[in-house]
């Protein structure tokens, strides 16, 4: 009934209701209260963030001439605020809830989690400054508990479970307001990309920490599933606007290496201020992320990818999740020339063996095989001048295989099928 009540009135229409205040107030606690019984109310969130995202949609085209239209925006903004405020603590806060009474239906697995991530978006950036701000300090929070965690012994596994559960929430929110504009959205701003920026350095330092935990420990400590699909649909995002052929970063392709991410005390905060210079949009962003270049960042998504096809290859969610996201990292020319070059992907091409990546080993009926191979044939194919011979290297694997069958007496043997 709300919703509808947006979709047959203009909001400058109801703005000029005597009561809009009173209804804005009302509407935004009635949205906290639904909130606060997520337990009870998850079916119904996503609409009532329709509702909010309508009205902030339709923001930029509410006449604010008179006082009476002004007070009214300025209420429209404050409420905005309260809810979004409200959904972030409280998303968060759920976490623990969810983990100390396992029968209780956790909010990630909701079916209409991507919904409320759509609108999220559009809800965000009526006060992108200030709710960049407090997912920033949640971030933060939380990685530093998180390294202290992992640096410690003995710690109870349900406290890691919080943390990274917490750490899900963001990833998620941080990758829904990254994502949601187009690359070439003439309404965005730098000071907009000064902002993604800061806040997908505090994903990248996520990254840096799990891959330090997978690998050091041979895959045998991971961190939970969820966070793993997070992260995934953080690359979707941030590919969608920041990796394509059109945005290089500073210096371009060949610009030198730089460390990975500063110390977690050095992410700046957010302030609220307008953009200083005119620059292009990828330079402003790749600034601010501090990761150096775009060869330098697509080698983080694709190592981060590598190992997950590495150590997740029994979990067919989080496995099909990351070939799904390798498989659209590929999909222009510019990404596969630019992957192409990645030390990286050189060897992803060369040893795409069970030897290497137990999931494409030949004792396992395993149906994503046919995804990972449609991927790494069209990025090997996309070259078409071959300068390095990355064909040749590509089929190596495979005349390996053939060779030892054709000198194989009887085909019929266990150890050949």
């Amino acid at each position: 009934l709300l919703g509808r009540l947006k979709t047959n009135f203009q909001l400058s229409e109801l703005a000029k209701s005597p009561r809009f205040t009173e209804w804005l107030n009302l509407t935004a606690e009635f949205t906290i209260r639904s909130l606060q019984n997520w337990r009870y109310s998850m079916n119904s969130i996503q609409y009532l963030l329709q509702l909010w995202g309508r009205l902030v949609a339709a923001m930029p085209y509410m006449k604010t001439e008179t006082p009476d239209t002004l007070r009214s925006s300025e209420s429209l903004r404050a409420a905005v605020m309260r809810v979004i405020e409200s959904y972030v603590t409280i998303m968060i806060d759920s976490v623990e809830t969810v983990v100390m009474h396992p029968d209780i239906e956790h909010p990630l697995e909701d079916e209409g989690l991507f919904d409320q991530m759509d609108r999220f978006h559009t809800i965000a950036r009526a006060q992108y400054p200030q709710v960049a701000q407090l997912l920033l300090t949640n971030f933060q929070q939380y990685l530093s508990q998180y390294e202290q965690v992992l640096s410690s012994t003995g710690v109870n596994p349900q406290l890691i479970e919080v943390i990274e559960g917490k750490l899900t929430w963001l990833t998620y929110m941080v990758a829904a307001i990254v994502g949601g504009f187009n690359a070439n959205d003439p309404r965005r701003r730098d000071e907009d990309q000064k902002i993604d920026g800061t806040l997908s350095q505090a994903v990248f330092r996520l990254i840096e920490m799990l891959e330090f935990r997978a690998k050091s420990s041979g895959g045998a400590q991971l961190a939970s599933d969820k966070l793993e699909t997070g992260i995934l649909y953080y690359f979707r995002m941030f590919k969608k606007v920041y990796l394509t052929e059109h945005f290089a970063g500073p210096g371009g392709l060949n610009a030198a290496a730089q460390p990975l991410l500063p110390p977690l005390a050095h992410v700046a905060p957010i302030r609220d201020k307008g953009a200083q210079e005119q620059q292009s949009p990828h330079k402003v962003f790749f600034e601010h992320l501090n990761m150096g270049d775009l060869q330098r960042v697509m080698n983080v998504v694709v190592e981060k990818l590598c190992s997950n096809i590495k150590f997740w290859r029994d979990d067919s969610d989080v496995l099909e999740a990351t070939l799904d996201a390798f498989a659209d990292l590929v999909s222009t020319y510019g990404s596969c020339k630019t992957l192409l070059s990645l030390e990286t992907v050189q060897f992803l091409v060369q040893h795409h063996t069970g030897d290497f990546f137990p999931f494409l080993g030949y004792n396992t009926d395993n149906k994503h095989r046919t995804t990972f191979y449609h991927a790494l044939s069209r990025l090997v194919f996309s070259s078409a001048e071959d300068l390095n011979n990355s064909f040749d290297e590509f089929v190596t694997p495979n005349l390996a295989i053939l060779g030892q069958l054709s000198n194989t007496q009887d085909l019929r043997q266990p150890p050949v099928k």
